[in-house]
């Protein structure tokens, strides 16, 4: 109990520091640098799936089983990054989309990229291995410890001396960097590892990632969405535009991080040990308790972000994001139906039926597509991303659910 409550108090404060952060940032930058932020942003977190091509997904369930050790996944892992990130860097180069995405920050994002992917993946080794508080600790240090100190510093800094995108990136890049190291000095004092060569395995590796190809394909699908809203809006609207839905989105994205820090996190091994254990009764209640654990957490969400929503326009104080407040609502709908989603998306998950999940996501794909393009002749671009996001997150939903009461056989 006591360290559950570490836990989620740790997690809970990287979810205040980054809505505080996304609310300071939205007020002290220029819209267009604010949009530039929310390509970036979305950018790393898509490219960071593609970097390590969801492996861990494989190596952690034979981490469960005791069929390998923390030096051979990591030590595998990072050959996979060796391979997968100057494809990505050269795929980025010859189609100018680094110029798209990142401007002129793209020194800056690739950096960041390298640093949080490994931080990523240190983070999933702690909370594998039941080290949960210091995952959370080391997430504390790579996305709150730094966030707060510097938005206070952005309030203040009325001249703007540093109020600049590219500040803060530095700093971003800076404490990345840091969890980086005292995730790996944590996870050698408490495993106390070996990393060799000789651990390498090539055909481990192969077998790992045709086995989470399915996962990795749908969730590389279900992220794609979450870069190409914002790229459609800058294509088809303006960078301006970006910086509106980026700040709208991101008082989501922190709302969802409270039930994926404070309930998924321990739902996730939970999960797969009680599937592999073959105790069906005891998964579905466990699935029906986190429903409706979920519903009540989203409800209270929902009801506080309408209640603050103009006090936080109004603080802001950009009338552009005033103006086009009712994207936040379409929003909260995408919250609900995307979080309760997610559920079912993890107990699918521990079945290892990643195929179910690849055809789900593949399908949200087009779903978007069909919905973005029909909404776009009546609606302007943010409109038009936010209903086809919002229809998706409600097809997901339908179809994960569908999918789990066939496999288990449930009426």
């Amino acid at each position: 109990m006591i360290v559950r409550f570490a836990n989620l108090a740790l997690r809970m404060c990287c979810l205040f520091s980054k809505l505080f952060f996304v609310i300071i940032l939205g007020k002290s930058l220029n819209v267009d640098e604010f949009g530039y932020y929310g390509l970036i942003s979305s950018s790393l977190v898509y490219l960071s799936g593609v970097i390590g091509l969801e492996f861990y997904t494989y190596s952690n369930k034979d981490l469960l089983r005791g069929e390998c050790s923390v030096g051979k996944s990591l030590i595998n892992q990072f050959a996979i990054f060796c391979v997968t990130l100057p494809f990505i860097l050269f795929f980025i180069l010859s189609f100018g989309f680094g110029e798209s995405v990142a401007g002129r920050f793209f020194i800056s994002f690739m950096l960041i990229l390298v640093f949080e992917y490994i931080s990523l993946e240190l983070g999933r080794l702690l909370n594998i291995l039941n080290l949960q508080v210091l995952s959370s600790v080391m997430l504390f240090i790579r996305s709150a410890m730094w966030m707060l100190p510097l938005s206070t510093y952005l309030y203040f800094d009325t001249d703007g001396v540093y109020g600049d995108l590219n500040f803060v990136l530095h700093i971003w890049l800076l404490m990345s960097a840091v969890s980086v190291i005292c995730s790996y000095i944590a996870l050698k004092i408490k495993n106390g590892f070996i990393l060799s060569i000789s651990l390498l395995d090539i055909s481990w590796i192969v077998k790992g990632v045709r086995n989470s190809f399915p996962l990795f394909a749908s969730s590389q699908a279900t992220l794609l969405l979450f870069f190409l809203d914002r790229y459609f809006i800058k294509i088809f609207s303006s960078i301006d535009m970006v910086g509106v839905y980026s700040f709208y989105i991101g008082l989501i994205n922190a709302m969802i991080s409270v039930l994926e820090s404070s309930l998924f996190v321990f739902f996730i091994p939970k999960t797969i040990m009680l599937y592999q254990s073959g105790k069906m009764d005891e998964l579905n209640y466990e699935i029906k308790r986190l429903l409706m654990i979920s519903l009540a957490v989203i409800s209270i969400l929902i009801l506080i972000s309408i209640s603050v929503l103009d006090v936080i326009a109004g603080f802001v104080d950009k009338e552009i994001f005033y103006e086009y407040k009712r994207v936040f609502f379409f929003l909260l709908v995408c919250m609900l139906f995307r979080a309760l989603s997610q559920i079912y998306h993890y107990a699918i998950y521990a079945a290892n039926k990643n195929e179910y999940i690849f055809i789900s996501s593949i399908l949200s794909l087009i779903v978007f597509f069909i919905f973005f393009f029909i909404s776009l002749i009546y609606f302007d671009a943010i409109y038009a991303v936010s209903l086809a996001i919002m229809f998706v997150a409600v097809f997901q939903f339908g179809t994960k659910y569908y999918i789990w009461k066939k496999l288990c056989g449930c009426n």
